[in-house]
């Protein structure tokens, strides 16, 4: 019996599988790291939404799905603080109180027509419910920009605080008026609509002749008249306001009424004879009484047609007293200041303004 051969320990064997496009890794090592990477993202997505999760309504839709949603304006009660009116509401309710600075009878009532309105910024602060809204406005002196701000009470949004100054115009007359400023220069006028005519653009001149800046209007008048030509027509309206009043106190209403009946006439006129009467009013104005001698010399050395003036004035007075109604109607309280496409206001010197946006193709 042949003898038992000793017990060999075997050498273990070694299986190479070749490379792949896992680089020779098997499905469970390829689930493990899908896992891991899975949970990153999760974690990734939880640390970037540090908001609780809101549920979604509104007034007229309610869901109960939930999704993860950030809080512009904070937390509270485990939702998120939403103001009773929108940025675009507050904007509205800025340039409608923006607006009624221009029945104030001070410098301020210049602020519509010097405010850049299209670039107004916006914050709410949730523990006094006020919206602050500022913007910057045209430095009249020139230079840098200057800044209005305002705040507005989100629960009553009548009660507006204007942050430069105390004097400000009452809530119930800017409410009333519903005017907005719409744009830097121009008011829109609530409650108006475009005139009859698209072409020629309509523009009324309110003019008190005797009020400051008044002659001088004439020349942003004529200017914009020649630039825009035809596309335009501008018709020149008189007013009697505080300042021709306190001529004829001292002259009488009919020696006032002279230079705004000229005026009148020679607009009808038109043209250079028209420009060249204005300058040289402008010219010798000083803020002072103008007889109707110097007015008839004005007339005649500008080459107006002085048979058609002196027919003119013999019917001044009833075209002047329709445009005072006309004035009435626009409640046109100042002078000058112009009316655009039958429902933009706008100073002399930001018409052109007016005119682009009531027809920004012209």
């Amino acid at each position: 019996m042949p003898a038992k051969k000793e017990n060999q320990i075997k050498a273990p064997s070694v299986i190479v599988k070749p490379l792949g496009k896992t680089g020779g890794l098997d499905s469970i090592h390829l689930a493990l790291i899908s896992l891991v990477v899975i949970l990153i993202a999760v974690l990734l997505v939880i640390s970037f939404y540090k908001q609780p999760l809101v549920n979604i309504s509104t007034s007229n839709v309610s869901t109960n799905t939930t999704s993860f949603l950030t809080c512009e304006y904070g937390i509270a009660n485990g939702r998120c603080i939403l103001p009773l009116h929108n940025e675009s509401q507050i904007k509205s309710y800025a340039e409608e109180f923006l607006a009624g600075y221009s029945t104030i009878n001070t410098s301020l009532s210049l602020l519509p027509y010097i405010s850049e309105v299209n670039l107004m910024n916006f914050s709410y602060n949730p523990s006094n419910h006020y919206w602050y809204v500022s913007f910057p406005i045209e430095n009249p002196s020139g230079g840098e920009l200057l800044h209005f701000s305002m705040m507005i009470n989100d629960s009553n949004v009548s009660e507006i605080i204007p942050m430069i100054q105390t004097i400000a115009p009452a809530a119930p007359v800017y409410q009333a008026s519903g005017n907005l400023v719409v744009s830097k220069g121009v008011v829109a006028l609530s409650g108006k609509v475009a005139c009859g005519t698209a072409s020629p653009l309509q523009v009324y001149w309110f003019v008190d002749p005797y009020s400051p800046g008044g002659i001088s209007s004439l020349a942003n008048m004529t200017s914009l008249q020649a630039e825009y030509g035809s596309k335009i027509k501008i018709s020149l309206e008189i007013l009697f306001t505080q300042y021709s009043q306190g001529i004829a106190n001292v002259y009488g209403l009919n020696k006032t009424m002279q230079l705004g009946d000229y005026l009148f006439c020679s607009s009808e006129q038109g043209g250079q004879p028209f420009v060249s009467f204005t300058k040289s009013l402008e010219n010798s104005y000083s803020g002072s009484y103008i007889s109707q001698a110097q007015l008839s010399a004005y007339a005649s050395n500008a080459g107006l047609n002085t048979s058609k003036i002196n027919n003119c004035l013999n019917s001044a007075g009833t075209y002047v007293n329709r445009q005072a109604v006309l004035a009435k109607y626009y409640n046109v309280i100042s002078s000058p200041i112009v009316v655009t496409d039958c429902r933009y206001l706008s100073l002399p010197q930001t018409t052109v303004d007016a005119i682009q946006y009531a027809n920004s193709s012209i």
